[in-house]
C-alpha cells in the first residue's frame, strides 16, 4: 500500500479534527481571568473559537488594546493551556491516530494548519505521542489575518513546498469535520 512520491499530502485542521482541547482552552482563559482579576464575557469562548489571541483579547474580551499588553496576556494564556495539557493529558479524537498511522504507512505526508500557537501544538503532539505523524505545521505565528483560514492559497503553497510536492492546489474543496 505504498504511494510515496505521488504528490499527495493531507492537511489537518487541529481542534475538532485531530483533538478536542476546548476544555483546556476554556479553563486556561478562566485561570488567566482569575490571575488578572478580569471578567470573561458570556459566550466569549464560542465567539473567539478559531481566532488568534491578538483578536480575542482586545475585541472579544475587551481587556486591552495595547499591543504589548495583548501580547503579554496571550503568552500567559498559552502557558496556562500547556500546563493544563501536561496536568490533565490529551487524547486524539476517535479514529485520528489510526487514520494518521494508515496515512504514514501509505507514505502520505500529513501537516497541521491551525490558529493554535506552535508551542501548544508541540506540547500536545508530545503528550499524545503523535509527533512522528506530521511533517509540517502552520500555526498562529504564521497567520497575519484575524481568523485562520485553511483554504488560504498561501498556506497551501507553503505546505506544498514543505511537503516537497513542487506544486499546490490553488483551491481546496470544502471539507466538514462533522462539527
Amino acid at each position: 500500500m505504498q504511494s510515496r512520491g505521488n504528490g499527495i499530502g493531507v492537511l489537518f485542521d487541529w481542534d475538532g479534527v485531530v483533538v478536542d482541547s476546548h476544555r483546556q482552552h476554556e479553563c486556561s482563559w478562566e485561570r488567566l481571568a482569575g490571575e488578572e482579576n478580569r471578567r470573561l464575557p458570556e459566550g466569549h469562548f464560542k465567539a473567539g473559537f478559531g481566532q488568534t489571541n491578538r483578536t480575542i483579547i482586545p475585541e472579544i474580551l475587551g481587556w486591552s488594546r495595547d499591543p504589548a499588553e495583548v501580547e503579554r496576556l496571550g503568552r500567559r494564556k498559552e502557558a496556562l493551556y500547556r500546563e493544563l495539557v501536561r496536568e490533565t493529558g490529551l487524547e486524539p479524537l476517535p479514529g485520528a491516530r489510526n487514520l494518521l498511522r494508515m496515512l504514514r504507512e501509505a507514505g502520505i505526508p500529513c501537516a497541521i494548519g491551525t490558529s493554535t500557537a506552535r508551542e501548544n501544538i508541540r506540547v500536545a503532539l508530545e503528550v499524545m505521542g503523535l509527533e512522528p505523524y506530521f511533517k509540517a505545521i502552520v500555526c498562529s505565528e504564521d497567520v497575519h489575518s484575524r481568523k485562520f483560514n485553511l483554504r488560504s492559497v498561501r498556506l497551501v503553497r507553503r505546505l506544498a513546498i514543505e511537503f516537497g510536492l513542487g506544486k499546490a492546489i490553488s483551491r481546496l474543496p470544502r471539507v466538514s469535520s462533522g462539527h
